[in-house]
């Protein structure tokens, strides 16, 4: 039995994450939040039935978005060869992504008592974009609500997530 995760979480209401993801990709305002119940339908059945809803929702109409253009031109990781499809599932990509990070989050978060450290791995713990980089602070350290973390990642195809760590495997990688 498969378990979703809840479009509304703690602090991160279904709304708020659409109309973050309509500034993320230089949507129109309202382009998604003003199909919330559509997109609320089909958020947890992935790409195959919610990347048709977004491209209903931006009226099949490609728009300019300086980000993912500069993702294509670096050679970046395509889901699709339409470019308007690509850009949807791009979007999808983003919002389950995020998504899952904010979820893993609320799960950590009880627990620093037990495991204080958080390990950030992928391409937000570096400054050259490394994917196999590392970083391991506190878990109450400001780094953690002041820069790019999973749950709040404005990269394109970016993997990054977090480990909360004991005392023990910070100490004994």
């Amino acid at each position: 039995m498969r378990l979703d995760i809840p479009l509304d979480l703690p602090g991160h209401s279904f709304i708020d994450q659409l109309q973050w993801l309509e500034t993320w990709a230089c949507l129109p305002k309202g382009a998604l939040s003003n199909s919330a119940d559509t997109l609320a339908a089909v958020a947890n059945e992935g790409a195959v039935k919610m990347v048709p809803v977004l491209l209903d929702c931006m009226n099949c109409q490609a728009w300019s978005w300086p980000a993912y253009d500069a993702h294509i031109e670096a050679d970046g990781f395509t889901y699709s060869d339409d470019p308007l499809t690509d850009m949807a599932e791009q979007i999808y990509q983003k919002y389950r992504a995020n998504k899952m990070a904010i979820h893993r989050k609320s799960q950590m978060e009880p627990l620093k008592h037990l495991r204080p450290y958080w390990e950030l791995c992928g391409r937000c713990a570096s400054s050259t974009g490394d994917e196999d980089a590392t970083l391991i602070l506190d878990a109450d350290d400001p780094f953690w609500t002041t820069h790019r973390v999973p749950w709040r990642c404005e990269q394109i195809d970016c993997r990054c997530y977090v480990n909360s760590l004991s005392e023990y495997e910070r100490n004994n990688p």
